[in-house]
């Protein structure tokens, strides 16, 4: 057997990855899951982003000083507030 090439390797993945992203959905229940609640990526944008609600500790990390080849990073606690 012939050892695959990137692109052998890269249409691989790509049926893989088309292959695993199809929705399988039991009969019982079939028009219950139809409804655009129930849908994982329903076209209406309005609540693309309610995971963001909410206020939330975070870790910050900043450069200590940007664009002057500095790899030292300053870390500091805070809070998002949406």
């Amino acid at each position: 057997m012939t050892p695959l090439d990137r692109r052998d390797v890269m249409r691989l993945s790509l049926l893989a990855a088309a292959a695993t992203s199809i929705p399988f959905k039991a009969a019982k229940g079939a028009a219950a899951a139809n409804t655009p609640e129930n849908t994982p990526m329903s076209k209406d944008p309005v609540h693309d982003f309610d995971w963001l609600v909410g206020s939330w500790r975070v870790r910050h990390r900043r450069l200590r000083e940007r664009l002057s080849n500095n790899t030292e990073w300053v870390e500091f606690d805070g809070t998002c507030t949406m």
